[in-house]
């Protein structure tokens, strides 16, 4: 249960990751 619990964050914070880069270019310029 611990690991599909942890692979289900897993894959909110590579979602999120996305969703940051797609609301802020201007961030993914900068670097």
């Amino acid at each position: 249960m611990v690991e599909s619990v942890n692979d289900l964050w897993k894959g909110l914070a590579q979602l999120g990751r996305e969703i940051a880069i797609f609301s802020s270019p201007s961030c993914l310029k900068a670097e």
